[in-house]
């Protein structure tokens, strides 16, 4: 195992990462583990503004990790649902625009699950999708479901709110 004290980082070994997974399985600690790993990535990995890329790069082998969990908890499948929408701007930001979509699909149907499809969540996970697909050049289907994201922020935010115009659909 090697660390980086000034950055906080360190490096484990498979075959120790293989074993220490083993052992929490054994202690019936593993999705408990998986559940505060889970916390800390939405916590941690930030939008895709440009400014974070260097962040996003370093945390996005991790958020992959914890996404790849399979929890029962609808809390730690809403803080899934927040790295989806994050890395998905993140991968929208940098051109990755098949990935992006997937992500943020995935986000969106998440959070439409358990917060509904008008959520202030999933309202900002349709809005992203909406500009993902712009980057992909779809832009009728990327219209329409601005307008579909603008009408249900009107409706549950009012008219007058800030996140009603287009800029905050991102």
């Amino acid at each position: 195992m090697t660390t980086e004290t000034s950055r906080k980082v360190f490096d484990m070994n498979p075959l120790v990462h293989l074993a220490t997974r083993k052992w929490l399985t054994l202690c019936g600690d593993l999705e408990k583990w998986q559940r505060k790993s889970v916390r800390i990535i939405s916590e941690t990995f930030p939008d895709g503004e440009h400014t974070h890329w260097a962040a996003c790069e370093a945390l996005e082998p991790h958020a992959q990790t914890v996404l790849g969990y399979k929890p029962h908890d609808p809390r730690c499948r809403l803080e899934q649902a927040r790295i989806l929408h994050n890395s998905g701007w993140y991968a929208w930001a940098r051109g990755n625009y098949v990935t992006a979509k997937g992500r943020v699909e995935e986000a969106l149907k998440t959070r439409a699950g358990l917060l509904g499809p008008d959520g202030p969540d999933t309202l900002g996970s349709l809005g992203l999708l909406a500009t993902v697909l712009s980057g992909q050049g779809k832009y009728e289907e990327a219209e329409e479901m601005d307008r579909q994201t603008l009408a249900l922020r009107e409706t549950v935010l009012g008219k007058e709110h800030p996140d009603t115009d287009r800029k905050s659909v991102v």
